[in-house]
């Protein structure tokens, strides 16, 4: 992945970072790493528009998402995870995980498969 986009990284990483330092919010975490995932190319065209109508239903309660590698990050109101998560399995995507902010800060977790 780093030989494939590294320069891209590099370059809108900084330029995401700055940009969040100025407006240190979730939100615009989400928006930036959105943009970020667009521009580096890990979020084609074609795929945010599935995630877009995937989302449709719910786009009231999606605060953002975002993808890095293989795996799209959807971040939504507590109130409606279930349904959301329902509604993607139904169209065929079983592998759903479910997670929560936490806010205590950040800490490095291996998940071995």
């Amino acid at each position: 992945m780093l030989r494939i986009y590294r320069n891209k990284i590099q370059i809108y990483g900084e330029q995401a970072l700055r940009r969040l330092l100025s407006n240190p919010s979730l939100e615009e975490f989400l928006r930036l790493a959105h943009e970020f995932s667009r521009n580096v190319g890990m979020l084609s065209k074609d795929l945010d528009e599935y995630i877009k109508s995937l989302l449709k239903p719910y786009k009231d309660y999606v605060i953002g998402y975002y993808v890095k590698k293989n795996l799209a990050v959807i971040v939504c109101e507590e109130s409606i995870i279930n349904d959301i998560k329902e509604h993607i399995i139904k169209k065929g995507k079983p592998e759903v995980f479910v997670h929560s902010i936490d806010h205590s800060g950040w800490r490095l977790e291996y998940v071995g498969l």
